[in-house]
């Protein structure tokens, strides 16, 4: 649950277009386990558009996909990065 609750909080950084609290939001989030998958794939997001930390992003999206493999948003990600 609080994992799913990060993920609200990044959410809403990134549609205020703070994407560097979204992404330490994010960050956090994935530490909580079971992960929440959208975590993963919008941190995955905001890493490949701001350029950086490519190889993790790629890493990040992987996980997404394991948990929902034809996820088009997931998917749109890793073809973005």
């Amino acid at each position: 649950l609080k994992a799913q609750m990060l993920f609200q909080v990044g959410y809403c950084y990134y549609l205020e277009k703070n994407l560097a609290k979204a992404e330490e939001a994010l960050e956090k989030a994935i530490t909580h386990q079971p992960a929440y998958p959208e975590s993963y794939n919008l941190l995955a997001y905001i890493y490949a558009v701001n350029g950086k930390k490519l190889a993790k992003s790629l890493e990040l999206v992987h996980k997404a996909l394991e948990s929902n493999p034809n996820s088009a948003y997931y998917l749109d990600t890793k073809g973005f990065i």
